[in-house]
């Protein structure tokens, strides 16, 4: 199972050595979102947690079709 929060390059792996951790909270729905530097840019993601499936296969799912 890996985690991944989304930049401008798509997803990327939120334990990876290219970003820097700066913050988690929580949003309103009790969703994990994620504050960090990427590429010397500061963004905000929600954590997705992927199984089986590469980030390109999630994105590339059927709406409404959760896997």
């Amino acid at each position: 199972m890996k985690h991944y929060v989304k930049t401008d390059d798509g997803y990327i792996v939120a334990d990876s050595n290219e970003i820097e951790f700066l913050n988690i909270e929580e949003d309103f729905h009790g969703r994990d979102l994620m504050t960090f530097n990427y590429k010397g840019k500061e963004y905000k993601s929600l954590v997705v947690i992927v199984a089986a499936l590469t980030p390109t296969q999630w994105q590339k799912r059927p709406s409404g079709n959760p896997q």
